[in-house]
């Protein structure tokens, strides 16, 4: 009996022998082929219907792979080019922004000193924001040399220009802030705030955030143009006609001091707002690194002036930590700034009461 053999197109002398053997049968390739590894057919298998199954080329051109592996390799590596730092767009104001008055010493030094920070512009990396908020030695002006700036005048022109920023981001989110996304004046699900003014809503009130905003912004800009609260004084003296005349106005004490505490702790709600309820459509837009770059100078100012309570700090404690520790370059240890009244983290404390109230 002869045996089975698995060698696929060869044929032993037996088969050649009798080439007409088998010629009518008329097996399928199924029938031919074992059913497993394991199992050998009865039957021999005609040479001439071995089929030889050839395996598919799978060898690919050196040059074609080279040339896909580095196409791959390049885009995996590729770089992502940095955003552009782009400003505040001051068509987004939400109220008309003011103009210190010209020839006054408060616009001398907006133009000398604060043209070139606001609204988020980029400033040199070895410049620290913490030493842009402090009184310059003196201020030259024409006509009369060197004038000393005062603390008064220096933080009243900075109330002026927090006022236009602040207006222009609460602009740039308000269309996002409706009546139906923002039904109150919040920071985050911890901290509501409630409108009273003193005068005409002596109650406090709960109101949507779009409204206790433009209220809120009404009234700072009702201080602003206080001129009791905000004297004018001449940055010349040589326009006077005499030397009592040319003495720069004084600023009312202790009404100054206590309603620059009242606008900063204002102003520093609507930051707090804009950062827990739209911070995502502002880095959508791509003004995320102008909006800190505002806030981070807001947080040294009132932060080395001491303007606002720790407790009214609370909603963005984290982030002001953050935001100071990197416009300083980094420079603050746990340990720095032992003076002061908000140094170090452990002021920030959180407040007791969850409802601040105006």
């Amino acid at each position: 009996m002869r045996t089975h053999v698995r060698t696929y197109g060869l044929r032993t002398n037996q088969e050649e022998e009798h080439p007409d053997e088998d010629r009518g049968r008329t097996d399928s390739w199924k029938d031919m082929m074992p059913r497993s590894s394991t199992t050998t057919p009865t039957q021999d298998i005609v040479p001439d219907l071995v089929v030889k199954r050839r395996r598919p080329n799978t060898t690919k051109h050196p040059t074609a792979t080279a040339t896909t592996t580095a196409t791959t390799t390049a885009t995996a590596t590729a770089p992502t080019p940095p955003r552009p730092h782009t400003a505040l767009d001051r068509q987004n104001c939400f109220r008309p922004m003011l103009r210190h008055v010209r020839g006054s010493t408060r616009e001398f030094i907006h133009r000398k000193y604060l043209s070139q920070v606001t609204l988020g512009r980029t400033h040199p990396r070895h410049v620290s924001l913490k030493t842009c908020v402090h009184v310059p030695t003196f201020t030259a002006v024409t006509g009369s040399g060197p004038k000393p700036v005062t603390r008064e005048d220096w933080i009243a022109t900075h109330v002026l220009d927090f006022f236009n920023e602040i207006s222009i981001v609460y602009g740039t989110v308000a269309q996002q802030c409706t009546i139906t996304t923002c039904a109150c004046m919040s920071a985050g699900p911890r901290y509501t705030y409630k409108w009273a003014d003193g005068n005409v809503v002596t109650t406090p009130i709960k109101l949507p955030a779009s409204e206790y905003i433009r209220l809120l912004l009404e009234w700072v800009q009702e201080q602003i143009e206080n001129t009791h609260l905000f004297p004018v004084s001449p940055a010349s003296s040589s326009t006077s006609t005499s030397s009592t005349s040319s003495a720069p106005p004084a600023y009312p004490q202790p009404d100054f001091d206590r309603t620059i505490q009242h606008i900063f702790k204002r102003l520093f709600r609507v930051y707090a707002h804009v950062y827990h309820s739209h911070y995502p459509y502002i880095c959508s837009i791509n003004v995320d690194r102008a909006l800190n770059a505002c806030f981070a100078r807001f947080c040294w100012f009132i932060h080395v002036w001491e303007l606002v309570d720790a407790r009214q700090l609370a909603p963005l404690k984290d982030v002001m930590e953050e935001i100071m520790l990197k416009s300083d370059g980094g420079r603050r240890g746990k340990g720095s700034g032992s003076s002061g009244r908000h140094s170090g983290k452990a002021s920030l404390s959180s407040p007791t009461g969850r409802t601040n109230k105006p």
